[in-house]
């Protein structure tokens, strides 16, 4: 879809390998309940953005020392 838009695209998300190693705890989720919350982040940022760029990025993060995954779509729309 970003192609088709003409516009910049960058998607970081690690190997599962590397990322599994870097969460090193399961996570349980509901896969349905995800899969339409990525969806709709990406064709949101897709829909409103005229020209520039789309990131989605996928990280560990540590906040408090409370490790968290963050999922990440940002656009300059």
């Amino acid at each position: 879809m970003a192609e088709t838009l003409g516009l910049d695209y960058v998607i970081y998300i690690p190997l599962a390998d590397e990322f599994n190693q870097d969460v090193g705890d399961k996570v349980y989720l509901d896969h349905d309940m995800y899969e339409t919350i990525v969806f709709n982040l990406c064709s949101n940022a897709l829909k409103h953005t005229w020209n520039g760029r789309v990131t989605i990025r996928l990280y560990v993060d540590y906040k408090d020392k409370i490790k968290r995954i963050v999922l990440e779509v940002s656009d300059t729309g």
